[in-house]
């Protein structure tokens, strides 16, 4: 998902949409209020929504990890980005809004539809290294022998059936998440 702030500065998130309809008209998002997708989609209410099969661009945008290689476009018909590496992406305005309840909900119109290839889907690897990267960022709510037990399961699967790309996206995930658990050491000191 990318969205732009009143500034333009552009977020990407990854985020998933319900959809209900085969024609891919109407879409909702639920994300949580302290999300900055929430606070851009309150103040410009549109954005894009992509379908990608790249894991590595799904974790590094859920734990804030720079993307210093991703390929953008202005979008057409809002003030937006495409992100044109992925497989699909769809333009949208937000119909309605619901401020109610743990998340909001955002009943999303389609504005423009855009194929750029199609999706491969995920491997065993791809998989794994999104397992890690939601793994990372439940560290403020999950032991850390938990989390450091599923990445040692989930490392295993990774070095059997992954490529370079997804080793890598791997040990930038195992480094956020050490960096992550020794500010919480200090946070406690």
């Amino acid at each position: 998902m990318t969205t732009v702030d009143v500034a333009g500065e552009m977020n990407v998130a990854p985020m998933g949409a319900v959809v209900t309809t085969q024609s891919f008209e109407f879409f909702e998002l639920r994300p949580y209020p302290t999300s900055q997708t929430y606070a851009n989609l309150m103040v410009k209410p549109e954005g894009v929504m992509h379908i990608t099969d790249d894991c590595g661009l799904i974790a590094k945008s859920a734990l804030g990890l720079p993307l210093p290689d991703l390929k953008l476009q202005p979008a057409d018909k809002v003030d937006g980005y495409l992100i044109s590496e992925c497989c699909r992406c769809f333009e949208f305005n937000v119909k309605h809004a619901n401020q109610q309840g743990p998340r909001g909900c955002f009943i999303c119109s389609v504005t423009k539809t855009h194929r750029f290839r199609d999706f491969i889907g995920f491997n065993r690897a791809a998989f794994a290294v999104i397992e890690a990267a939601i793994l990372a960022t439940r560290i403020d709510f999950l032991p850390r022998e938990e989390i450091s037990e599923q990445l040692l399961r989930l490392e295993t699967i990774v070095n059997k059936t992954g490529g370079e790309y997804e080793l890598t996206v791997y040990r930038n995930i195992c480094e956020f998440t050490e960096r992550q658990f020794a500010n919480v050491l200090k946070d406690n000191d």
